[in-house]
């Protein structure tokens, strides 16, 4: 499995979608639109919490704002920024979570009702057991908590805040632990890329240059940055202002919540963008996975920027620049919406759900004429001939050099001796593009047919074939 499981929410919804439909796009499809309505869901909830003035068309203006991440992929044909607000297992479920603890962090500020203590015991445990970056997202920035230290009247609620955060993360932490020692699953190491502290400054350089380079372009990645900074900086100045006030003036009339949201908010950003940097591990634009998040949080929290305003100053001019804003995003997503649709929805959707690659076609009729089934071949191709087979072929990852792979794979299927429908494989091909041709025939000698998919791929067949518990290498099988 991922170093990052994801166990709670990704995987368990996935599942029941997957479960229900039987139908890994349709269930995707669906996991989706559910994963990015609860998101926005919550943060409705969160910024609603801190006050019931936030009405309907000041949190449009976060929702129609967030949409702008999905004409990303429309207009410049860039995947990133859409691909992890809607993708399984690339860490916007601890995001999520985060959210959800806020939320519930938020209640039980405003009421003191413990069982909110309780609720929020049980989320942050499942956070952290699925996924250590939700330490970075929300136990880090929850350290905020300790600004409100001085006043005497709120200690009972920050000492049992942070106890209730302490025991979750290190139950979470000892809980995952426990189970990668077990050995049912096998759980990759991070170790290789953490704390790389000679490497901040070339980090630092990769993430820079790429948002630089982002707002060079001037399309909507330039413009969620741009956005993004700016709302940072506003809420920063929000937050200075209440932190003068109530920590150092200790002024007793304040909102709690409002307070505590524009801290954690500030954290929040700081922690989760900089996170990887100062770890030394942005070694490329990829990494973006994993602090995204700050843009997503931001382009939102302009519904607290709006509604600190308005409730500061409730002049018509105010709220006349809310329903600007409202007809302005709502004006650039239609446009952009007619401009970016190439294809009608129907179209759309019969490409996704028939979806059939052209060497995935060629592979299944390979197996049909020769009677093959399991195989073996380098990390993605594996994947995606096994995902889109439409003759139920099963290929397995293997490294370069034939050794088999685990990562995000089930043991079982590699040996005669697993349990289950794919437990006794008759492992009798091997697709050697991105392989070591050398290391192949080392251990299993020339192949007795090699078929050519039009240059794409290169099936080579062989009589039936086993691995190697302890060394994971493939042997032919000896006839008796």
């Amino acid at each position: 499995m991922n170093a990052a499981p994801n166990f709670f929410p990704d995987m368990l919804l996935y599942f029941v979608f997957n479960a229900v439909f039987q139908d890994f796009r349709l269930a995707m499809l669906l996991f989706s639109a559910f994963q990015y309505s609860l998101l926005l869901y919550l943060l409705n909830l969160v910024l609603k919490e801190i006050s019931k003035n936030v009405t309907w068309n000041i949190l449009a203006v976060g929702n129609l704002m967030m949409l702008s991440v999905f004409f990303v992929t429309s207009v410049t044909g860039d995947f990133s920024f859409t691909f992890y607000i809607i993708s399984i297992s690339y860490h916007l479920g601890p995001f999520i979570m985060a959210i959800a603890c806020l939320l519930i962090l938020m209640k039980y500020m405003k009421t003191g009702r413990n069982k909110y203590l309780f609720i929020m015991l049980a989320l942050g445990f499942l956070g952290v057991f699925s996924n250590r970056l939700f330490i970075v997202m929300f136990v880090f920035p929850s350290a905020s908590l300790v600004l409100f230290w001085k006043s005497i009247e709120l200690r009972p609620i920050l000492i049992k805040s942070i106890l209730t955060i302490i025991t979750f993360t290190i139950s979470g932490i000892i809980a995952f632990k426990i189970l990668k020692g077990l050995g049912i699953v096998n759980v990759a190491s991070t170790d290789w890329k953490m704390f790389y502290f000679s490497n901040i400054s070339s980090s630092f350089k990769i993430m820079f240059s790429q948002h630089l380079r982002y707002i060079y372009l001037m399309d909507f990645r330039g413009i969620i940055v741009i956005l993004s900074t700016i709302s940072f900086f506003i809420i920063l100045r929000i937050a200075i202002k209440y932190f003068l006030r109530v920590c150092i003036r200790q002024e007793k009339d304040f909102n709690l919540p409002k307070v505590f949201f524009s801290f954690f908010f500030v954290a929040f950003f700081l922690i989760v963008l900089f996170m990887p940097v100062i770890n030394g591990s942005y070694v490329g634009w990829a990494i973006l996975r994993y602090n995204v998040y700050v843009f997503y949080f931001a382009l939102f929290s302009y519904t607290f920027i709006i509604y600190y305003y308005i409730n500061k100053n409730k002049h018509y001019g105010k709220r006349i620049f809310i329903y600007f804003f409202l007809v302005f995003f709502g004006v650039i997503d239609t446009y952009t919406i007619f401009y970016s649709t190439k294809h009608s929805i129907r179209e759309g959707h019969s490409e996704y759900f028939n979806y059939y690659p052209e060497y995935v076609e060629c592979a299944d009729k390979i197996s049909k004429e020769h009677n093959l089934q399991y195989g073996v071949a380098e990390y993605w191709l594996a994947k995606k001939i096994s995902m889109f087979s439409k003759n139920d072929l099963r290929v397995y990852t293997v490294h370069s050099n034939a050794a088999i792979w685990y990562h995000v794979m089930n043991k079982n299927w590699y040996y005669k001796t697993g349990k289950g429908k794919y437990g006794n494989p008759e492992f009798k091909f091997v697709i050697s593009n991105s392989l070591n041709h050398d290391s192949i025939r080392k251990h299993m000698g020339e192949p007795i047919n090699i078929f050519d998919c039009s240059g794409t791929l290169k099936v080579w067949e062989y009589p039936e074939f086993q691995f190697d518990k302890s060394t994971r290498r493939p042997s032919l099988l000896v006839s008796d």
